[in-house]
């Protein structure tokens, strides 16, 4: 089936598909390759191996390492995809991340977008606060506040410090202000920029004035610089459904990619040709420019 999808698939003369391949390994042993593409670019011979895996179970991450072991000592080979019928256990997963071996449910691969096919690029941010302009907020309007350069931010339930730089990171790095963060790049299109961010505790806190009085601080505003950096990032697996809704034909891709623990989902419709959500936990989010395919000839 799989060299068949790849016979499908094939869109240029050079493109060879051998089933059962032999190839000679640095030892000069000649190891057997379930379904193997071979085609010239610029010049250079470019090698995909797949491995077809049966199995009443999930491939595990032995299998893995046994597969990549196979492939790293094939000189031929410059990118192993492994195609099964029940699909991976967790460790299996991180394992092809590590290894950059693709991995795909036989019933997953697209015909339209075969993943060998395409560069996907992520968008990895940088962001800096910018410490000393850090600003308090009080619940009460109290202006004229003056305190010792070097005053404590404290809990009130137990007096115990706030660690603020901490904090900051905390909220700089949590999903839904990368996503806000995200919305602000897209909208200015531009990589790098200044913005204010509010972090608000879940605890109340407080700071004492000069006089020892308690003012209880309702919010903080900090500047950060931010930077987005765009990357090539390998793709571990892909899952595409197709439903119906209002009457349209709805295709959605789940991406799980070496660049963050969360999947990205893309949603193609006739209305709607490229809607990005973040999946983090069950939960989506949106927007974001994490992922996008681009075919390498373009």
């Amino acid at each position: 089936m799989v060299g068949i999808i790849q016979e499908h698939l094939k869109d240029n003369p050079d493109v060879q598909i051998t089933r059962n391949a032999k190839l000679v390994n640095r030892s000069g042993n000649k190891r057997e390759i379930d379904v193997f593409v071979q085609t010239k670019v610029n010049g250079e011979n470019i090698g995909i191996a797949f491995e077809c895996k049966d199995y009443k179970r999930k491939v595990t991450e032995p299998t893995i390492d046994a597969f990549w072991a196979k492939i790293n000592d094939l000189p031929q080979v410059h990118k192993g995809i492994i195609v099964t019928t029940t699909g991976y256990t967790p460790g299996a997963q991180k394992e092809a991340i590590e290894h950059k071996i693709g991995l795909y449910l036989i019933d997953e691969i697209p015909i339209d977008e075969i993943i060998p096919n395409y560069n996907f690029y992520g968008v990895r941010m940088l962001a800096e606060p910018i410490f000393k302009e850090l600003k308090g907020h009080f619940i009460a309007d109290e202006p004229n506040i003056i305190v010792e350069p070097n005053a404590k931010i404290c809990y009130i339930d137990n007096d115990e410090e706030v660690n603020l730089v901490k904090a900051i990171f905390e909220a700089i790095f949590n999903i839904k202000t990368q996503c806000e963060l995200a919305a602000t790049y897209m909208r200015l299109n531009k990589k790098a920029f200044s913005t204010v961010l509010k972090i608000s505790l879940n605890r109340q806190m407080y700071i004492k004035d000069i006089g020892g009085r308690k003012y209880k601080i309702d919010f903080f505003e900090i500047p950060i610089k931010v930077n987005f950096i765009m990357e090539q990032c390998h793709v571990a697996s892909q899952k595409k459904y197709s439903s119906i809704r209002d009457e349209n034909v709805v295709s959605v891709s789940e991406y799980c990619t070496s660049m963050s623990d969360c999947s990205w989902v893309v949603v193609e419709s006739k209305d709607d040709k490229n809607s990005y959500y973040l999946k983090n936990n069950g939960c989506y989010y949106q927007p974001n420019y994490a992922i996008s395919g681009k075919k390498k000839d373009s």
